[in-house]
C-alpha cells in the first residue's frame, strides 16, 4: 500500500512540502456531474476571466500525491498567492512522530469506501454496513475477509500514480489518492462508480419469493438445509423479523443452506489457528478463493505497468523537475521585478502625496492667519464705530438738554409776560369801575 511515512518528528505548522502537478484550467463543475472523473486537485483561486485551476498529478508530480487519505488527517493543503505565483503546499496541524503516516482529507465528496480507522470517520455509516456484511457470512477466515477487501485497499493505493487498464470497471480501483484539500472545500474528481450497488446482506426489506436452492458448485450435488436447525431457525425469525436469509450478492442463495454447509464447501471452522496445507484443497475453490486469486493476478499486472511507467517516466522526471525549477526561478526574477517596480512607483506616489499635503497645509496657514487679521480689524472697525456712535449720542442728549432748558426759559418768560399783562389790565379795570362809581 502506498503512502508516505514520517522518518523524523514533524512539529505542527511546519510546511513539509509543495504540491507539483500538471496545471489545469476547466469550467466550474456541473452539480449533477460525475463525482470521481480525473485525478485532479480543485483550487480555491480563478483565473481573471473566471476559470477554476486544476493540478493533476496523475503523471507527473512530487512525492506529497502518495498522501492517503484520513478522516482525523494530519496535515492539509494551504494555497499561497504571492504576485502572480500560485503556490500549494501541505502544512501540518498537529505533530508528527517518527512512524506515523502523513495523510491528508479528501473532503466528503467522494464515492469510496474509507478504511481511515478513526471514530469519528465521515465514512462510518459505509463502514458499518461493510462490517455488518462480513459478519453476516459466519466462520469466514481472517486471510478470506482480507482478499475480499484487496481491490478496496491495494488496489485503491496502486491507483495513485498509474489509472489500471482495468480501473473503470472497479469503482474501488479507480478511486484516486490525490487529495481534494480541506482547505479548498472542491470535490476531487475521479471515475463514477458503478450504476446499481448491490444491497447488503441483513438490510431490512420485504422479500415475497422463496429463497433459490443452493449448490457447492455448478456439477456438484444439490444441498439442502440441517433438518435439526428448523426450530432454531424458525424462532430466530420470529424474533427478528427484519432479517433476511438471502443475499444478493450470492444471487439469491440461501444462507442458512451455506452456514449448515460450510466444510463441504471448502470452508474452515473459526478456530483454525494455520491455513490449510495446498495438499488438502482437494475440493474446488470458493468464491472467495477465487476472487482472491483474481484481485493477486491484477494487482500482479498492475505493479508491472507501474514499473514500466517508472521506468519510462524515470528519463523525463528529471527534465520535467528542471524545466520546473527553471520556470520557478524565472517566475521569482519577475516576481522581483515587479515588486521592486511596485515599491519604486508607490515610494513616488507617497512623496507626491507628501509635497501635495505639505502645499495644502501651507495655504491652509496663509489663509487661516489671513483670516484672524481680518478678524481683528474687523474687532477694531467694530469698537470705533460703536465709541463714535456713542459720542454722537452723548452730542445729541446734551443738545437735547439744552433746547429743552431754553424752551423751559421761554415758555417762563412768556408766562411773566402774561402775568404782567393781566396785572395791568386788572388794574385799568379797577380804576374804570371806582371812575364810573364816583360819576354815579
Amino acid at each position: 500500500m502506498r503512502g508516505l511515512v514520517a522518518a523524523a518528528v514533524i512539529p505542527a505548522g511546519k510546511v513539509i512540502g509543495e504540491y507539483f502537478g500538471h496545471l489545469q484550467l476547466f469550467g466550474p463543475p456541473c452539480r449533477n456531474g460525475p463525482v470521481n472523473e480525473g485525478y485532479c486537485m480543485h483550487l480555491r483561486m480563478r483565473t481573471t476571466d473566471n476559470k477554476y485551476v486544476g493540478l493533476d498529478a496523475q503523471n507527473t508530480g512530487g512525492k506529497l500525491r502518495f498522501m492517503n487519505h484520513a478522516c482525523d488527517p494530519t496535515t492539509r493543503f494551504h494555497e499561497v498567492q504571492t504576485g502572480q505565483r500560485l503556490t500549494v503546499v501541505a502544512v501540518t496541524v498537529r505533530d508528527i512522530y517518527p512512524g506515523e503516516e502523513v495523510t491528508v482529507s479528501y473532503g466528503d465528496k467522494l464515492s469510496f469506501l474509507c478504511r481511515c480507522g478513526w471514530a469519528g470517520c465521515q465514512h462510518r455509516d459505509l463502514q458499518h454496513l461493510h462490517a455488518s456484511t462480513q459478519v453476516a457470512v459466519p466462520g469466514e477466515e481472517a486471510d478470506e475477509q482480507d482478499s475480499q477487501s484487496i481491490e478496496s485497499s491495494d488496489v485503491f493505493t496502486v491507483a495513485v500514480a498509474v489509472d489500471g487498464p482495468d480501473g473503470p470497471s472497479n469503482p474501488t480501483s479507480t478511486t484516486t489518492s490525490t487529495p481534494s484539500g480541506a482547505s479548498s472545500g472542491t470535490p476531487l474528481s475521479s471515475t463514477p462508480p458503478p450504476a446499481s450497488t448491490p444491497r447488503a446482506v441483513c438490510r431490512p426489506r420485504v422479500r415475497a419469493s422463496t429463497p433459490i436452492a443452493s449448490v457447492a458448485t455448478p456439477d456438484g450435488s444439490e444441498l439442502t438445509r440441517n433438518p435439526e436447525r428448523v426450530a432454531t431457525d424458525a424462532a430466530e425469525a420470529e424474533r427478528f423479523r427484519r432479517m433476511n436469509a438471502t443475499s444478493d450478492r450470492l444471487g439469491g442463495r440461501d444462507l442458512r443452506v451455506l452456514r449448515d454447509n460450510f466444510e463441504e464447501m471448502g470452508g474452515r471452522t473459526p478456530g483454525a489457528k494455520s491455513k490449510r496445507p495446498a495438499t488438502e484443497t482437494t475440493a474446488p475453490p470458493t468464491y472467495a478463493a477465487s476472487k482472491r486469486v483474481r484481485a493477486k493476478k491484477r494487482m500482479d499486472a498492475l505493479e508491472k505497468e507501474l514499473l514500466e511507467a517508472e521506468l519510462a517516466s524515470a528519463s523525463t522526471g528529471s527534465d520535467m523537475k528542471e524545466l520546473l525549477l527553471i520556470f520557478r526561478e524565472d517566475g521569482d526574477r519577475r516576481a522581483e521585478a515587479e515588486a521592486k517596480l511596485r515599491r519604486e512607483e508607490r515610494e513616488e506616489r507617497r512623496a507626491d502625496e507628501k509635497r501635495d499635503r505639505d502645499e495644502r497645509e501651507l495655504v491652509r496657514r496663509e489663509e487661516a492667519s489671513a483670516n484672524e487679521a481680518r478678524r481683528l480689524q474687523d474687532r477694531e472697525d467694530e469698537m470705533k464705530k460703536r465709541e463714535t456712535a456713542e459720542r454722537k449720542e452723548e452730542l445729541e442728549r446734551a443738545e437735547r438738554r439744552d433746547e429743552e432748558a431754553e424752551r423751559r426759559r421761554q415758555f417762563e418768560a412768556r408766562l411773566e409776560l402774561d402775568r404782567a399783562e393781566a396785572r395791568q389790565r386788572h388794574e385799568q379795570m379797577l380804576l374804570l369801575i371806582s371812575s364810573m362809581q364816583k360819576s354815579n
